[in-house]
């Protein structure tokens, strides 16, 4: 994870350490620069993973089902999901997004880290220039000709992990035209699926996506505040020139809020809250 990390860290370490991508118009082109692929990793790695690693645990997925990480990026939330516990022999594994994130995936570092946490036993495919909903979304028009992620596209009984993907499509930056489509899709994701697991912006630092699945989903509970306790021991990743993203990572940045869907419906999950998957 170190050598990764300083890796990521090259292309920018520099006076603008603090600048902020996630404010620079269409995320979907600035990420298609190899400086903004790198400085998203680096800011944001520790707390994926470790959010990842967390959910890992508490949700109680029992091995072996298919997972399916969808705006998967650079692969930080599978990188989690599998820290702890590799896939079993031809599990599949499948990562889709947008944009190919070849900056980071032609990384040495990168490629030896994804080879040490799937092993060499997984059935790993990366999908990239796919987007959902059926509509492509406004910030997506600069990337060729990708095509959509249909719900029939999902192996049967996957368990889907959507990180940090829905609040580019709801609201942020460059939203979806219709909202509704998004939802429609989630639902129907849903109704094929083992689990959903939605990862995004915490409630009480923005509500706009919540606000939006809240108002088209039934949802069971109140939107809530998670953190993971894992996030301590990446500190040392980062290079003591660039411990910023750590200071970061430490508070706020280790927040998310997590919506979890099966055949039961939708809920909200709670800190320490265990929830088995169902059939």
């Amino acid at each position: 994870m170190k050598a990764f990390l300083l890796d990521c860290e090259k292309d920018y370490v520099s006076g603008d350490k603090d600048e902020d991508i996630t404010s620079m118009g269409n995320t979907v082109e600035t990420y298609r620069l190899a400086q903004f692929q790198r400085k998203y990793v680096h800011m944001y790695a520790a707390k994926s993973v470790a959010c990842w690693i967390y959910l890992r645990r508490v949700l109680a997925v029992e091995d072996g089902c298919p997972i399916v990480s969808i705006g998967a990026g650079p692969c930080t939330c599978l990188i989690g999901w599998f820290f702890d516990r590799k896939p079993e022999t031809a599990q599949v594994v499948r990562a889709f997004d947008v944009l190919s994130w070849k900056f980071i995936r032609d990384l040495p570092s990168h490629q030896a880290l994804m080879a040490d946490v799937l092993g060499p036993d997984a059935d790993f495919v990366y999908e990239p220039f796919r987007y959902f909903p059926a509509s492509l979304p406004p910030q997506a028009e600069v990337v060729g000709s990708p095509s959509p992620i249909n719900a029939a596209d999902l192996p049967d009984g996957a368990v889907v992990l959507l990180p940090y993907v829905l609040n580019h499509l709801l609201g942020r930056t460059s939203p979806v035209v219709n909202p509704g489509e998004v939802l429609a899709w989630l639902e129907d994701v849903r109704l094929g699926s083992r689990l959903v697991v939605i990862v995004d912006m915490p409630c009480n630092v923005t509500d706009v996506v919540w606000k939006a699945l809240a108002q088209g989903l039934d949802i069971g509970g109140s939107a809530s505040v998670i953190e993971s306790d894992r996030i301590t021991g990446f500190q040392s990743a980062y290079s003591e020139r660039a411990n910023w993203p750590w200071r970061r990572t430490s508070h706020h940045m280790n927040a998310s809020t997590v919506l979890v869907g099966d055949y039961t419906g939708w809920r909200f999950l709670a800190q320490e809250q265990r929830l088995a998957a169902t059939a």
